[in-house]
């Protein structure tokens, strides 16, 4: 089936080290603090049912630089002018895939430990991407 390129907004993203019972979660974001554009994928089309055949998954890549101490992978996170190209009807398949590769280096982001209590989803509080210290 083929899929339609969408776009994920967000503030930043949360990525876990540590061993398991014992997991650190990091709170990666822009150093600019803007909206971050992830580019995504999905099967999803109107009057289909919500499910995982019509979700979505979010395009990631390798990380690199001091990235991959926090983990191997990273969102395809686009800049504002690549996000509209990568949406665009007119946009094709090869143009899109070259995209993928104007991504925003790892040079772009910051990251921070945050609290350990944000990984119980009981925990609502707005601090979730606040530093913290390890």
């Amino acid at each position: 089936m083929f899929g339609r390129r969408m776009l994920i907004s967000a503030d930043g993203w949360f990525e876990w080290t540590g061993e398991v019972g014992d997991k650190q979660p990091w709170f990666i974001h822009g150093k600019d603090d803007a909206l971050l554009y992830m580019a995504a994928i999905t099967a999803w089309q109107p009057g289909k049912a919500d499910d995982v055949e019509h979700g979505f998954a979010i395009v990631t890549d390798a990380s690199a630089g001091g990235m991959v101490d926090i983990h191997d992978r990273r969102p395809v996170v686009l800049t504002p002018e690549a996000a509209r190209e990568w949406t665009s009807p007119d946009t094709d398949i090869e143009s899109a895939l070259e995209l993928l590769s104007t991504a925003r280096p790892e040079t772009a982001f910051t990251w921070h430990p945050v609290t350990r209590q944000m990984g119980n989803v009981e925990y609502q509080a707005p601090n979730t991407d606040h530093p913290t210290a390890i």
